[in-house]
């Protein structure tokens, strides 16, 4: 079963960007996307914690002219994949965005607190 975002990338294969200065909310967009392959442009204002496949992350400021965020999105169209969609599921599947994961390391830090 697709997910939308895998839908979504079936149709145009866009580049994910979110010029936004704080967004806890969308960090599961942000996993997702990296998870999907796209290339993702975001403010630096936003936690590198999120940066999971870093070949795919692009970073401005906030205050960069709109300009500079329409460049970054139009060549990161034009350059050829730096992962596979496979390589980069693969490095969210093992990060500690992963509730298998996060799961394990609770369990494992509430077992040794005993």
């Amino acid at each position: 079963m697709a997910s939308s975002v895998e839908s979504a990338i079936a149709e145009d294969p866009s580049p994910f960007f979110r010029p936004s200065v704080s967004a806890p909310c969308q960090v599961k967009l942000r996993v997702k996307a990296q998870a999907a392959g796209l290339p993702c442009i975001f403010a630096d204002s936003i936690t590198r914690e999120v940066d999971i496949v870093r070949k795919l992350v692009q970073r401005l400021r906030l205050c960069d002219p709109a300009s500079a965020w329409a460049n970054a999105v139009l060549a990161s169209r034009e350059q050829p994949a730096s992962v596979t969609r496979e390589e980069a599921f693969r490095a969210v599947w093992s990060s500690p965005f992963n509730i298998r994961n996060s799961a394990a390391d609770l369990e494992q830090l509430y077992s040794s607190a005993r």
